[in-house]
């Protein structure tokens, strides 16, 4: 039996979907720093593969982070999969580890409340958190274009996709099965 993410992604996805959509009157860009979850997810992260990303096929637009709070946070178009330790404090530590694997549909990842917002509450109760993000597949560097993408990408999945299968699984699928060898 082979593993699929793409049910759990996908269900992920509609979440993002409401709030990738800007608030009235915002642009979806809008997100910017500094702001202390986005700069602690940078600093913090772990490069996957730091001898150089394997099977990187396609040329990747540069990475995109958008949103309009640091709830809402997310990413597009990444190249370069990292993973971001969420520890507990050491008095709480339990020894348990979880891997937090954001959804998106694979055109995005939904970093703010499915990446950092879990694996904080995964640490405050003693349970070391590791936020993934990896590889999405290439989108328009335009945020209207990206946009109607998304809202198109995720109807023809739900309508045509009988395996349940999304494009680049392959890819993000290898960066968990990394992660998880590195945790």
């Amino acid at each position: 039996m082979r593993l699929s993410l793409a049910p759990i992604i996908v269900l992920a996805a509609w979440a993002a979907l409401a709030v990738a959509r800007p608030a009235a009157g915002q642009p979806l860009g809008a997100f910017t720093g500094p702001d202390a979850q986005l700069a602690q997810f940078r600093s913090g992260a772990v490069l996957l593969y730091p001898a150089g990303v394997p099977g990187a096929p396609r040329p990747m637009p540069p990475e995109h982070w958008f949103g309009a709070d640091a709830a809402s946070v997310s990413v597009r178009n990444v190249g370069v999969p990292s993973l971001t330790p969420v520890l507990p404090a050491p008095g709480r530590r339990t020894g348990a580890a979880v891997l937090v694997i954001p959804g998106g549909a694979n055109m995005l990842l939904s970093i703010g409340n499915e990446g950092t917002a879990v694996a904080r509450w995964l640490a405050d109760r003693g349970v070391a958190a590791f936020v993934l993000k990896y590889r999405t597949v290439p989108t328009p560097a335009d945020d209207r274009a990206f946009a109607a993408l998304l809202q198109q990408g995720l109807a023809v999945f739900l309508a045509q996709n009988a395996e349940g299968r999304l494009d680049g699984e392959e890819l993000s699928l290898a960066d968990a099965q990394a992660a998880m060898r590195l945790i």
